[in-house]
């Protein structure tokens, strides 16, 4: 039976993708930073392979799922989102926008680890966003 993927999107093996779309009905794919020099900021690695891989799956027709985590101060300008539905617009495939939350900060505490603090976005600013994708 097909299985759903999350997928971070460092595969680097491309013999991989053919087996991947047959083999799963959906793939549920983050988008944390389209720019570039924002993911390996705060992500710590390159989006290149991220999205060159998103690509591959999209123009095999699979069912992806697109997930954006808004991080106030990160990822949350206009020009941001504009960039990623331009990226995905060909495609069209269903975008959710999601709030950042800190229900994980405690984890990095646990850990010894320094976490940098972001606010919630607002409601208003979660509309605005959302409103670019809706706009196609």
């Amino acid at each position: 039976a097909p299985a759903s993927a999350l997928l971070s999107g460092i595969l680097t093996k491309t013999g991989m993708f053919g087996i991947l779309v047959v083999s799963c009905h959906l793939f549920l794919y983050d988008i944390k930073a389209f720019n570039n020099n924002v993911h390996k900021e705060f992500v710590g690695v390159s989006n290149e392979l991220i999205l060159n891989n998103l690509r591959k799956l999209l123009e095999r027709k699979a069912n992806v799922s697109i997930k954006i985590p808004v991080i106030p101060t990160v990822n949350d300008s206009i020009e941001e989102m504009k960039s990623i539905r331009c990226f995905l617009a060909p495609h069209k495939p269903n975008v959710e926008l999601l709030p950042y939350h800190k229900m994980g900060e405690h984890k990095y505490n646990a850990l010894g680890m320094d976490m940098t603090p972001f606010d919630i976005p607002s409601k208003e600013k979660m509309e605005e966003l959302n409103a670019i994708f809706q706009h196609e």
